[in-house]
């Protein structure tokens, strides 16, 4: 029974080692396998890594490749578009000494030409030059000679006062004028044989503002030109041979712009209508003793003036327009002049022609 025990213990022994080296055997090709399978993993990974590796490095060469080559053509496209500027540049500054030899040409040409201009000219006032030269030198020969022919013939006498006022078509109507030449008053009378003859002179005076042809109301110039004497007037009448109105309180002369048949006309009464702006002959006792009213601006044309008087000057020898003279020459005037009078006013005899 022992010896049974023994052998049982042997053989479960026995088994026990036996199974314990198949474990063994078993569990060391387990783990062979599976550092197999491990290592082929990490060769597995280490070759993955690997591609990986290699797959990023070709990326990233793939990337500088391309990052060169877009360099590349950038630079490509720099120096391109330099050389295109710079052939720009190269064609504008040829265009530019082109122009300005162009212009250098034209401006050479324009200066010759000036100066053929200049040449033309100059040859042209040389000529003319001496044209005028040969032209002076002929004159001055006629006007010597003119002169010596002067020298032999006495100078024609200028025409006396009388024969200028005769050639006159105021002379060819009328028989007595009164000249009024600048400041002095001549009284002609013509005769029966139509010789003209100075009975009477005298200073006058005029308007503050000097003569005027084309006078207008208040400009305190004195009319020139031939006019009738129209009327006398007075604070008494000396015996004249004119139509006499005696001057009364309610006396105006008109320069009623609101009724224009009154304009420049004797009105008498008070209606402001034809006194407004005119005169109130009673307030020119002095000036006014002895008058003559003379036809200037007879037609009424309104605005271009009125009162226009031959007067007793009231000490300023000076007037509004009017012609005055000294009391007593006015005196005379008025018991010498004659129905169908008229007056010449003007700056010189040489201008009685135009009357």
């Amino acid at each position: 029974m022992q010896k049974y025990k023994a052998v049982i213990t042997i053989i479960f022994l026995s088994i026990s080692l036996f199974l314990f080296i198949g474990w063994a055997s078993s569990k060391s090709a387990s783990d062979r396998v599976d550092k197999t399978i491990a290592a082929e993993k990490m060769a597995e990974e280490a070759e993955k890594q690997k591609t990986e590796e290699a797959k990023k490095q070709k990326a990233e060469t793939e990337m500088l490749r391309l990052e060169e080559e877009r360099k590349a053509q950038e630079e490509a496209a720099r120096l391109a578009e330099e050389q295109r500027i710079a052939e720009e540049a190269r064609k504008a500054e040829e265009q530019r000494i082109a122009e300005e030899q162009k212009k250098a040409e034209e401006e050479a040409q324009r200066v010759a030409a000036e100066k053929q201009k200049a040449e033309e000219a100059a040859a042209q006032k040389r000529a003319e030059d001496q044209k005028k030269a040969e032209e002076a030198a002929r004159l001055a020969a006629e006007k010597k000679k003119a002169q010596e022919e002067a020298a032999k013939t006495p100078p024609p006498a200028e025409p006396t006062l009388e024969e200028r006022l005769a050639a006159t078509s105021t002379a060819q109507r009328s028989n007595q004028i009164i000249l009024v030449i600048n400041k002095r008053l001549y009284l002609m009378n013509k005769d029966g044989n139509g010789n003209w003859t100075k009975v009477f002179e005298c200073d006058a005076w005029h308007g503050s503002r000097g003569f005027s042809s084309n006078r207008t109301e208040g400009d305190k110039t004195t009319p020139t030109g031939s006019f009738p004497i129209m009327f006398a007037f007075g604070t008494s009448n000396p015996g004249t041979q004119l139509e006499f109105r005696q001057i009364t309180p309610t006396s105006h002369w008109s320069s009623s712009r609101i009724d224009p048949s009154y304009y420049n006309r004797w009105y008498e009464g008070t209606d402001p209508v034809y006194t407004e702006g005119g005169e109130r002959l009673a307030d020119y006792q002095k000036q006014y003793k002895y008058a003559m009213v003379i036809g200037f601006n007879w037609n009424q044309v309104v605005g271009k003036g009125s009162a226009i008087f031959l007067h007793v000057d009231g000490g300023n020898k000076v007037t509004e327009g009017c012609v005055s003279v000294t009391e007593s020459n006015m005196l005379y005037l008025m018991q010498n002049v004659r129905p169908g009078a008229q007056i010449i006013i003007t700056t010189g005899a040489d201008n009685l022609k135009y009357y």
